[in-house]
């Protein structure tokens, strides 16, 4: 599937875009199943915000959890000073995280295209492990800068 180029790329650059990969009939199912989890977000219950600005940590209970589960994150300057959204709750979402695939029956199927398995193939991973998957938003008129980071610091195996 990948070309001998392609793969002497992600060896020596470390990443590799692959347009056209995924035709839009099957990412259709991911794009649906980010909508219906934010159409069944309760703000009012889980207000957590997420930032990757410099010095800032995320280290309350909701963002933890969220390793086992799926979560919204919202925009750092998603509430107005009464504490009301500034946009609609669809537009104040930064991201859903972060058990996607081990708990949503849409993206799980998704993460299980064969295509990603022949890719991991192609790159020599033996035993690849999917730890975490997000759902980035960058929605329009809110949000702010994602500092350079690297999330596998975070993942402690």
């Amino acid at each position: 599937m990948l070309t001998p180029d392609q793969v002497d790329h992600y060896q020596s650059q470390g990443f590799l875009v692959l347009e056209g990969l995924l035709t839009p009939a099957e990412v259709a199912p991911l794009k649906s199943a980010a909508e219906r989890i934010m159409d069944d977000f309760d703000v009012d219950q889980h207000r957590t915000v997420f930032s990757a600005r410099k010095g800032e940590k995320n280290d309350s209970r909701f963002f933890l959890d969220s390793a086992q589960n799926i979560s919204c994150f919202l925009e750092a300057d998603a509430f107005d000073d009464e504490g009301q959204l500034r946009r609609p709750k669809n537009e104040s979402i930064n991201k859903i995280g972060h058990a996607l695939h081990d708990t949503d029956p849409e993206v799980k199927a998704f993460c299980s295209l064969p295509v990603f398995k022949e890719v991991l193939r192609d790159l020599a991973v033996e035993e690849p492990e999917l730890w975490q998957t997000m759902y980035i938003l960058k929605p329009p008129r809110i949000g702010g800068e994602v500092r350079w980071h690297q999330d596998a610091t975070y993942l402690i195996s």
